[in-house]
C-alpha cells in the first residue's frame, strides 16, 4: 500500500469517527419543539432559506472579497505538483496544512464588513452573515483540494454536506449515503436549499437549548462557532477524500 492509499485509509477512518460522533438529538429536539412556537421555527427556517438564495445568487463575489481565491488556487496547484512528484506523506500533509489555514474562522470582523449581507429585512440580520461565513469556510476548503465550488452541482454537494454534518443518528447515515452516492444528479438547488435551511434551523435551536441560551432570539456567537466547526470538520474530510480518490483514479 503506497502513501496515497495509506492516506485514504486514514481519512476514511477519521470520517467514520466523525460521523459516529455528535449529539443524539432525538429527545432534545422534542424538548425544543415543545418550547418553541411553530411560528418562530418557521421564521428561522425561512430566514436561512432566503439567506442561501441571496448568497448563492448575489453573495459569492462578496464572499470572495474576504479571501484570496486566486492565491489559494495557485497554492493548491503548487502543492498538488509536489504531491505528484514526491507522492509521500509529507507532501500530502503540506496540502492539508494549507487547506486548514485557509478555512480558519479568524477573520470574523473582515468577513462581516466584506459580505454586505447583514440586513435583508428578515428581522434576523445575523442569519445571512452566518450562512456567508459557513460558505466561506467550505469554499476555502474546496479550493484547498482543487475543487471549483461555483457550479450548481457543487452547490448542491455543499448543501448536502451541511445537512450531513448537522444531522444525527440514522438520519446522518442516510444523509451521508446520499452525499457520497450523488453523481450531481437528483433534486434541485431550490430543494436542497429548503432541506438545508430546515436542518440549520433545527441545529441552531437545539444548540441554543443545550447551551442554556434563550431558545427564542438572535443567534449567539458560541452557537455559530459550534455549528461552523462541525461543518468545517466534515468538509475537510470529504474534500480530502475526494482529492485522494481523484489522484488514485488518475494514476489508474
Amino acid at each position: 500500500m503506497d502513501s496515497l492509499e495509506k492516506e485514504l485509509a486514514a481519512v476514511e477512518k477519521r470520517e467514520k469517527k466523525l460521523l459516529a460522533g455528535g449529539l443524539k438529538k432525538g429527545k432534545v429536539k422534542q424538548a425544543v419543539y415543545e418550547k418553541v412556537p411553530e411560528k418562530v421555527s418557521g421564521l428561522l427556517e425561512a430566514a436561512f432559506s432566503k439567506a442561501f438564495k441571496t448568497v448563492f445568487i448575489n453573495g459569492t463575489p462578496l464572499i470572495e472579497r474576504t479571501f484570496d481565491k486566486e492565491g489559494a488556487g495557485l497554492e493548491f496547484e503548487a502543492r498538488d505538483y509536489i504531491v505528484d512528484r514526491a507522492g509521500n506523506k509529507k507532501s500530502l500533509r503540506r496540502l492539508d496544512k494549507q487547506a486548514k489555514k485557509d478555512s480558519k474562522i479568524n477573520h470574523a470582523a473582515t468577513t462581516a464588513a466584506g459580505l454586505g449581507l447583514g440586513f435583508l429585512g428578515l428581522g434576523l440580520p445575523d442569519i445571512p452573515l452566518m450562512v456567508g461565513t459557513i460558505l466561506r469556510g467550505v469554499y476555502e476548503i474546496a479550493i484547498g483540494y482543487g475543487v471549483d465550488y461555483g457550479s450548481e452541482e457543487e452547490k448542491r454537494y455543499i448543501l448536502r454536506l451541511i445537512c450531513t454534518a448537522l444531522s444525527d443518528g440514522g438520519q446522518r447515515d442516510a444523509c451521508n449515503r446520499k452525499l457520497d452516492s450523488m453523481e450531481y444528479g437528483g433534486g434541485t438547488l431550490a430543494g436542497e436549499i429548503a432541506s438545508t435551511a430546515r436542518m440549520l434551523s433545527d441545529a441552531l435551536l437545539v444548540e441554543k437549548f443545550v447551551q442554556g441560551l434563550p431558545v427564542v432570539g438572535v443567534v449567539g456567537g458560541a452557537v455559530n462557532f459550534s455549528i461552523y466547526r462541525r461543518i468545517a470538520a466534515l468538509a475537510a474530510v470529504k474534500y480530502k477524500k475526494r482529492y485522494l480518490m481523484r489522484k488514485l483514479s488518475e494514476r489508474g
